[in-house]
């Protein structure tokens, strides 16, 4: 039973964050976290989704579900293979979430060769939702047993910026984004709509969730990891510095005398 409510989580992921992704998946995207969340209900939910693609097999949502996992099958694997852990146990401390981030997070910064880069393109989709639920969960365990009001700040701090990122500031989700804008006082205007906007608020919220859990990692003296891990922070902050004065500079080039 635990498999199957991991594999709903997958699902789930998969759903949420394909591409092309649409306010009507997640009536969808809901009822497979419910199986994930509830497991005794993991197996009603696989039985009606069977029945569904039995009976209804060119539905919409049947081909979105089939389409989604053809795409993302890597992440389906990875976030089936974190709840099963999770389930059976293994995963269950700061260091442990933390550990799993740290791996999905060295994914997402290696950059470097380009034809390292190009390989590790698809695990890197992957492995983006990887590292927010871990991250997630290490400044939730980090709060729960935390010592000083200060390490309890900066994982608030943290988790905040890593969901806000993951779920609110997705750079290719303009579907999401447009049915947010509803709920806010003023509309658009005090929401960033631009896909380069967007894009660059999600890239420092992500980059700052991933120096405070550095920080976390230092005060809990897991040295080793912060030894591997800030180097590559240092060069994917190069990385944007130099990207962005490369912008700067092409706006100034087109600006009329």
């Amino acid at each position: 039973m635990d498999l199957l409510s991991s594999a709903s989580m997958g699902l789930a992921a998969v759903c949420f964050w394909q591409k092309d992704f649409v306010i009507n998946d997640l009536w969808l995207v809901t009822v497979l976290l419910i199986g994930g969340a509830v497991p005794s209900l993991a197996l009603v939910i696989a039985a009606a989704l069977s029945l569904a693609i039995v009976l209804v097999h060119e539905s919409n949502s049947v081909r979105k579900l089939k389409s989604a996992f053809l795409k993302n099958w890597r992440m389906f694997m990875l976030v089936w293979a974190l709840f099963s852990l999770c389930h059976r146990s293994v995963l269950t401390e700061f260091r442990h979430f933390s550990m799993v981030a740290w791996v999905s997070g060295c994914v997402q910064l290696l950059r470097e060769p380009v034809q390292l880069k190009l390989r590790l393109r698809e695990w890197r989709i992957a492995a983006g939702p990887i590292y927010t639920m871990a991250a997630s969960w290490s400044f939730v365990q980090y709060v729960r047993f935390a010592t000083t009001r200060a390490g309890a700040s900066i994982a608030v701090v943290g988790g905040i910026a890593a969901v806000v990122a993951s779920f609110v500031l997705r750079p290719d989700n303009q579907e999401l984004d447009r049915h947010l804008l509803r709920w806010l006082p003023n509309g658009p205007a005090e929401w960033p709509t631009a896909f380069s906007t967007r894009a660059r608020y999600h890239g420092i919220l992500m980059m700052l969730s991933m120096v405070l859990l550095t920080l976390l990692l230092l005060a809990e003296a897991e040295l080793l990891l912060v030894w591997i891990f800030f180097p590559l922070l240092l060069m994917d902050a190069a990385r944007r510095i130099t990207a962005s004065q490369a912008v700067a500079l092409g706006s100034m080039a087109f600006r009329p005398a």
